[in-house]
């Protein structure tokens, strides 16, 4: 008889201070405050999630096109 395998309502991963867990990916609505606050992470976002916050920050009056530059700088590994 084979036991069934429950999910624990437990998380295991990096602890990354103020009780928060890192998580494996970022939301649309996380990645446009990154981009508002200027934070590295922003980098992480795929082509189509930073087209989607570009189109975010452009709607709401705010410099979109420029956060494109910035990650497209992020992605070439010669930069840093």
């Amino acid at each position: 008889m084979k036991t069934p395998q429950v999910k624990p309502d437990w998380n295991y991963g990096i602890y990354v201070g103020n009780g928060a867990i890192a998580q494996k990916g970022y939301t649309i609505k996380q990645f446009v405050e990154f981009a508002k606050n200027g934070m590295c992470e922003i980098g992480q976002a795929t082509e189509k999630e930073i087209d989607q916050v570009i189109e975010i920050m452009n709607d709401e009056g705010l410099a979109g096109d420029d956060i494109f530059t910035l990650w497209e700088e992020m992605q070439d590994p010669n930069n840093f």
